[in-house]
């Protein structure tokens, strides 16, 4: 029965992990919560005693079960106490791991980050420039706005980079068509019917 008030004192000079004390505790717990049962439990024994020298016997018994009981509840918030500091030690370590992580990552993303800005930067002049040469209007309707203004997510950046693609796709395979000379457009029949006659 004192088997976990055994195993805390062979531990308390170790060196303390979380799961251990856990364990620890968890089984201090149990011992303090079995010992108080046998307490109640051998107080109503002691009462239907034969004898005041049996019943003696069983006030023994039950003083033994009282110390079990005791030394829990002293014992159980130290190891509460090393519990908290192994749990805040292993935080700190966890907090300057992935710190170290991140520190070493942004490089790359602060290169990536301008270099995109540059980009977008460029492909927003260029646009600028079809504005003024053939209006707002007809660029709006004909060309596409690929400049992000988003969050850099990766499901937002995919959609926005697939419409742009297909937008572009579009336009390439409109201007291979063939087009009649009455210049209707580039989904006329007519000036394919034509070329196909030639």
């Amino acid at each position: 029965m004192l088997a976990a008030v055994k195993a805390v004192k062979r531990l308390i000079g170790g060196k303390d992990d979380a799961a251990g004390l856990q364990q620890q505790i968890a089984a201090l717990k149990r011992e303090g919560s079995e010992a108080s049962e046998e307490i109640e439990r051998l107080k109503r024994e002691r009462a239907l005693a034969a004898s005041f020298e049996e019943a003696e016997e069983t006030d023994r018994a039950i003083a033994r079960q009282m110390w079990i009981t005791e030394h829990c509840a002293i014992a159980l918030p130290e190891l509460e106490l090393r519990l908290a500091a192994v749990r805040a030690a292993d935080q700190a370590a966890a907090l300057a791991r992935h710190k170290g992580i991140l520190v070493a990552l942004y490089p790359r993303l602060k290169q990536a980050l301008f270099a995109a800005v540059e980009a977008q930067h460029e492909v927003m002049a260029a646009r600028e420039a079809a504005c003024r040469e053939i209006g707002e209007a007809a660029v709006s309707r004909n060309l596409p706005n690929p400049a992000y203004a988003g969050f850099l997510m990766k499901d937002s950046t995919k959609f926005g980079a697939a419409r742009t693609t297909a937008f572009l796709a579009t336009s390439r395979a409109n201007r291979s068509r063939p087009q009649c000379r009455r210049r209707c457009g580039p989904h006329c029949r007519r000036g394919s019917r034509r070329r196909q006659s030639r």
